[in-house]
Formats: C-alpha cells, structure tokens, sequence
C-alpha cells in the first residue's frame, strides 16, 4: 500500500513538473509582436497605391509624380529634410511649396492641406494633398529605378 502511494505521488509530481514545463515552453516560445517596420533611410524609391504616383529620395534631394486614373498629374524635385515633427519636403521651382509630410510605419504621408502655391505643380484635378507613399526599395540604388509617367528615370543624376 505505501508502495503504491509512493508510485501515485511520483506520478503525480513528475505530471506537475511536465505541465510546469510546458507552461514555460509555452511562455518561452510565444510569439511576440514585432514593432512595425520604420522608415529609418530616407534615401529610397517609394511608390503610393496608385501605381502610377512615385517618389524617390536621394540624400536630401527628391522628386515626384502623382497621376490618377483621369490623367492628372503632379510633378516636381526638390528638396528634404528630417525634422522633429516630420520630414520637410520643399519644392524647386517657380513656386514656393514647402510642407511637413509625417511617417507612419514604412510611409511617408503627405498633409490633408498644403499650401496653395503647391497647386503650381499639379495639373486640374491632380493634388500633392493627403497622398501615402510607401518605401518599397531603401538606398540610393533603389531610389534611381523610380520611374516617371512614360518610363525615364525619376532621380537621375541631375537631381
């Protein structure tokens, strides 16, 4: 009887000892939420839903262009900069268009509102406002395959 007791206690704590241990393989092994994936290299080509809208950032230089499905466009270089409250982009042109897109994860997202000298870039019916772009290739080589509306290079070496 006291054998049998003994072989009912050994059952039951090497039991114990197996849930406890898979209770810590369990802990050990569960999967952890990775942190969304940032923009930490500007330089780059970017693209927005719209396929045919793109952005490419070379150091502190960048071009665009925007075009939706009725044709109308934005285009324009300039340049950009890293600020606390986002990333400064800042039109060369004829024009004064300056305006603070913010990041979210792998995008750039452009205001709701710029200024409307920024219309100067844009066709009818085409707007910089409010567009997402999202870095689908990082570094400076990645940046000089953006291509423009008809297939040139977007960030040539003029830029």
């Amino acid at each position: 009887m006291i054998r049998s007791h003994s072989l009912l206690i050994a059952l039951l704590l090497v039991g114990s000892c197996q849930k406890g241990a898979e209770s810590e393989t369990k802990a050990i092994h569960r999967p952890h939420a990775l942190p969304a994936p940032r923009i930490t290299e500007l330089s780059g080509r970017y693209q927005a839903a719209r396929s045919a809208s793109r952005l490419c950032i070379v150091d502190s230089r960048f071009a665009l262009v925007i075009g939706n499905s009725a044709g109308a466009t934005c285009s324009g270089s300039g340049r950009v900069a890293r600020e606390t409250d986002g990333i400064r982009f800042a039109m060369q042109g004829d024009s004064v268009c300056s305006f603070l897109a913010r990041t979210a994860g792998r995008s750039l997202v452009f205001p709701a509102s710029v200024p409307a000298s920024c219309g100067y870039y844009c066709s009818a019916g085409a707007a910089l406002a409010g567009v997402r772009f999202t870095q689908v290739g990082v570094g400076r080589l990645q940046a000089m395959k953006a291509k423009d509306l008809v297939g040139g290079t977007l960030c040539g070496d003029d830029d």
